[in-house]
């Protein structure tokens, strides 16, 4: 791709079209054999998901049901101390792979 790089304040244009969580700091005339998928040297990357995402199923849930009948081990979890349930309370956690939930929320640590 051939770039026009004489105009002014170029970055700052391209900036002003890109959203806000992507920005360009500069731009450097290379070779036709750089690639810069493979030349780079390092990439930040940044996952966002809801925080209810790291909440354990619900006792007497469909999921924890399902996790349970797969042999997945359970521990209580202070989420769930005062909900209604018919799980007793050493049933409270269901995670895959026997895990228990602690640690989940910031005030266990």
């Amino acid at each position: 791709m051939k770039l026009i790089t004489v105009i002014p304040d170029l970055v700052a244009k391209i900036n002003e079209e890109l959203p806000p969580e992507i920005r360009l700091w500069s731009i450097i005339r290379v070779q036709n054999s750089f690639n810069a998928r493979t030349t780079c040297d390092s990439r930040k990357y940044t996952y966002f998901f809801p925080s209810y995402l790291m909440i354990p199923p619900k006792p007497g849930s469909g999921l924890w049901n399902s996790l349970k009948a797969q042999g997945a081990e359970c521990a209580p979890h202070p989420f769930w101390e005062n909900a209604e349930s018919t799980a007793t309370p050493q049933e409270a956690t269901c995670l895959p792979g026997g895990r228990a939930g602690a640690g989940a929320f910031p005030e266990e640590a």
